[in-house]
C-alpha cells in the first residue's frame, strides 16, 4: 500500500521520454548489418577461356619453332636482314672502341686532378677592412714560394742555426772528421 501511494504520490516527467539520448545513440551504432555478399562465382576449373588461349598460344609457338628452319639448311629468308656485312662490324666496332677511349680518357682525367692550393692568412676577417688603393708601399702580399734564385747565399747557415743543439753538434764533428 506504501507502495502504491507513492506512485501516485510521484509527479509525472515534464518531458515524455522513453529512454535518455545518449543510450539511443549507442544503441543505433550497435545497429549495424552487413548485407551478404551476392556475388557467385564462376566454378573454377581448366576449362576457362583463358586457359584455352594459353593452350592455343602454346601451341602455335611450338608449331613456329618446328617449321622455322635450321641453320644447317641454308634455307633462312629472314637471316639476311639480321646478318650484316663484316665491313659494317668492323664499323661498328672501331665507333665502340672510340667511344670507350674517349670514356676512359675522361676517367683518367678526373682521377688525375689536383685541387687547387689553399693560401691561408693569419687574420683572414682583415680582408673585409682593407681597400686594395690604401695599402701603403710594403704591405703587398706575395703569394709566392721562395725559390732557389730569390734565397740569400747565407740561407743554408741560418737553416743549420735553427736546428736543435744536437744536430749542429754531430754536423761540426762530421765536417771536422772530413
Amino acid at each position: 500500500m506504501l507502495r502504491t501511494a507513492t506512485r501516485l504520490a510521484r509527479r509525472p516527467p515534464l518531458v515524455a521520454q522513453s529512454r535518455p539520448s545518449s543510450s539511443v545513440a549507442a544503441h543505433d551504432a550497435h545497429n549495424d548489418h552487413h548485407e551478404q555478399d551476392d556475388t557467385v562465382y564462376p566454378k573454377e576449373g581448366f576449362t576457362g577461356p583463358i586457359w584455352r588461349k594459353t593452350l592455343a598460344l602454346t601451341l602455335g609457338a611450338a608449331a613456329f619453332y618446328e617449321f622455322l628452319g635450321a641453320p644447317a639448311d641454308g634455307d633462312l629468308p629472314w637471316f639476311p636482314l639480321i646478318n650484316l656485312p663484316a665491313a659494317r662490324d668492323l664499323e661498328v666496332a672501331s665507333t665502340r672502341a672510340a667511344a670507350e677511349k674517349a670514356l676512359l680518357d675522361s676517367r683518367q682525367l678526373v682521377r688525375t686532378a689536383v685541387r687547387p692550393p689553399i693560401y691561408r692568412t693569419r687574420n683572414p676577417e682583415d680582408f673585409n677592412h682593407i681597400s686594395p688603393y690604401g695599402n701603403p708601399v710594403g704591405m703587398d702580399v706575395h703569394w709566392k714560394e721562395p725559390t732557389g734564385a730569390t734565397r740569400s747565399k747565407n740561407f743554408a747557415e741560418r737553416t743549420k742555426e735553427k736546428q736543435p743543439r744536437h744536430l749542429r753538434l754531430r754536423a761540426r764533428e762530421a765536417e771536422k772528421q772530413v
